[in-house]
């Protein structure tokens, strides 16, 4: 699918850039706004008044200026990931705007599925995940939230981690009062190990912990388990270890014994 970016909207029209550079002008929809990353699958209107095309151009020339148009705009400069049970990535831009999602399990693909972030300021979108995920049939059963922000920049990665944690905290006011939600900086190293595993670094965090906890276990058969799961086969093993450390060895498959996981 072909995309572009809204320049600028009047009244009902839009201008859009499309990749390459190209304006083009488009019906706006109802929620758009400057800056969204918008399907352009639909053939463009005839050529764009002078007086738009120019207005168009300057915001054009002010990206291009600020460093690359539309590849700056999608050059990924942060990484966020959102755990519950579903799995969540979102690639951000420079200007903190979501540029693309990925879903790393079926339940992030549903969640997806009904809800559209791309354009969206991050903390918003962070703030949205939760929201539509609280409105569905996660609540009752997990009650671990687990949001990472890795980026190559520490200061921007500071401030993001502080503005999603602000932003997102009022989309948690309506989940129990036992759960808890942890906001987490995170190296490249542990995103890259993380997506050899095929899931976020907020998962693979605590399924090293469960190798601290089992040594030996093979972290791979716990990839699809939410974080609440996780974590009980992480206190099982503890009290497992605690009440007999002899069971340490075999702590791995100890845990894993009488847990019979399907795929979501």
């Amino acid at each position: 699918m072909k995309t572009g970016i809204v320049i600028e909207i009047t009244g009902k029209d839009a201008i859009v850039m499309k990749n390459g550079g190209e304006f083009i002008t488009l019906p706006a929809k109802e929620g758009w706004k400057k800056g969204d990353i918008i399907p352009v699958n639909r053939r463009k209107r005839p050529a764009v008044p002078i007086r738009r095309f120019l207005a168009a151009a300057a915001a054009c020339l002010c990206l291009a200026v600020s460093g690359g148009g539309y590849h700056y705009y999608y050059a990924q400069a942060a990484l966020i990931s959102v755990d519950v049970n579903p799995s969540i990535e979102l690639s951000v831009n420079r200007q903190d705007r979501v540029t693309s999602t990925a879903a790393l399990n079926e339940d992030g693909k549903a969640l997806l599925t009904g809800i559209r972030l791309t354009g969206m300021e991050c903390g918003e979108a962070v703030r949205e995940l939760l929201q539509a995920e609280s409105s569905g049939q996660y609540p009752a059963d997990h009650k671990n939230v687990v949001v990472t922000v890795y980026s190559a920049n520490e200061d921007r990665q500071s401030r993001l981690l502080k503005e999603i944690r602000e932003t997102a905290d009022h989309a948690l006011t309506t989940r129990a009062a036992d759960s808890s939600t942890e906001y987490r900086a995170v190296t490249s190293e542990e995103v890259k190990a993380a997506h050899s595993c095929g899931v976020t670094a907020g998962k693979y965090i605590y399924l090293q912990k469960l190798e601290e906890a089992a040594p030996g276990t093979d972290i791979s058969r716990y990839s699809h388990c939410s974080i609440d799961e996780i974590k009980d086969h992480i206190s099982n093993c503890e009290k497992r270890h605690q009440t007999n450390s002899t069971e340490s060895d075999s702590g791995g498959k100890d845990c894993h014994s009488g847990h019979d996981h399907k795929n979501r």
